[in-house]
């Protein structure tokens, strides 16, 4: 069971009960629901971004991933030509082949 599948039903009993009362008073009954222990690392997000999640319908968008730029594809270029002037070509399993 993850951390988020503990924290949703938590959460939402939470906000059913204190349905229609006060900002504060809400706040204050999810902050004595936590049930993780220290408010700290991972759970603790998971806690607060499942809170986000049900009482405002906010949700986070995933990053994309990061892709390598051009410059990164040209520097490791220069790297594998730099080490085939000093070691050689490597054969590949396509050379060994043209040269049967």
């Amino acid at each position: 069971m993850s951390w988020r599948d503990r924290a949703r039903p938590i959460v939402a009993q939470v906000l059913w009960e204190t349905k229609g009362q006060d900002k504060k008073a809400i706040d204050k009954a999810l902050f004595d629901a936590y049930p993780f222990g220290e408010r700290a690392m991972h759970p603790y997000k998971i806690w607060l971004d499942e809170v986000r999640r049900q009482r405002y319908g906010i949700v986070k968008k995933e990053k994309p991933r990061k892709r390598p730029s051009r410059f990164d594809l040209a520097r490791a270029q220069h790297k594998l030509e730099e080490w085939e002037a000093v070691y050689g070509r490597r054969e590949t399993d396509d050379d060994s082949r043209a040269n049967q």
